[in-house]
């Protein structure tokens, strides 16, 4: 229905779309855009023309189908009164779920454990999973990406970067995920998956420091010291890999892990390769 009570004046709306409303004010444009469908286009047309100003093509697809994803997913979020506790990524975990093959080396947070199945070529993951999941994930970023506009926060420029990087777009999520992790700095998974995005781009002494970071907040944190360990060995390091791994190991003692039974595999072959003394 359509609210009755007096619109919110253009400025205001324009400084919504902007973000420059102070939190009571913007509160109570989304409780009005929430009920009237002519402010709501408004604010969803403006922030359409913004954002195709700033960001121009994005790999892959135009403007224009990506601000029709933004759009609708900003006219569904007004319009049910979303809350800050949801978050879009969850929505990639079931197609994740029924991959054969983790898509990335590292170990993001709050994923299930998937055994990485590599050839000589790469991974290899069957198609037909990997493309319904990185559909759902580029979903989760285009939907974060419309929340964000609306409630912004270091949790949906997370979710917009971890769509990003599972579609396959590692490159363009790396912004998101450091902004995420320096926005809630005592956040060790904000700053455990940017890592992730570091390792994906190869960018491997950054990423050992930032899964140091990540350890300082956290010192117990799994998924940071499986991915420390990672980039050592990937940067060449096998004695200090050794360690790390093996230092996993002591904090993942359950015998139901099959990450810890994933660094048993990698300790094995990183102690056979060792030259004999």
């Amino acid at each position: 229905m359509t609210m009755t009570l007096a619109h919110p004046a253009d400025e205001a709306l324009g400084r919504f779309v902007e973000g420059t409303l102070d939190e009571s004010e913007r509160k109570a444009v989304i409780a009005h855009i929430a009920d009237c469908d002519e402010c709501r286009i408004v604010a969803v047309d403006s922030a359409e023309f913004v954002e195709s100003a700033k960001v121009g093509l994005r790999q892959g697809r135009t403007n224009r189908s990506w601000w029709l994803a933004v759009a609708a997913a900003s006219i569904l979020v007004v319009a049910a009164g979303f809350t800050s506790a949801e978050d879009p990524a969850t929505r990639v975990e079931p197609s994740y779920a029924e991959l054969d093959s983790r898509p990335l080396e590292a170990r993001l947070s709050g994923f299930r454990y998937l055994k990485r199945v590599t050839t000589r070529g790469g991974n290899d993951e069957a198609a037909p999973k990997l493309d319904i999941m990185r559909s759902d994930a580029a979903e989760a970023a285009a939907r974060a990406h419309a929340i964000g506009f609306l409630i912004r926060t270091a949790k949906f420029r997370h979710a917009e970067g971890i769509g990003l990087l599972l579609a396959g777009n590692a490159a363009e999520s790396l912004s998101l995920l450091k902004s995420a992790a320096t926005s809630d700095p005592n956040n060790a998974k904000y700053r455990n998956d940017y890592a992730v995005a570091l390792i994906a781009t190869r960018q491997f002494e950054l990423a050992l420091a930032v899964c140091d970071h990540a350890l300082r907040i956290d010192p117990l944190s799994l998924d940071a010291l499986f991915n420390r360990a990672k980039v050592l060995e990937l940067l060449g390091r096998n004695d200090d890999a050794i360690k790390a791994y093996a230092h996993y190991l002591t904090v993942d003692h359950s015998p139901s892990s099959q990450w810890a039974d994933e660094v048993r595999q990698h300790l094995d072959m990183l102690q056979s390769s060792r030259s004999p003394m």
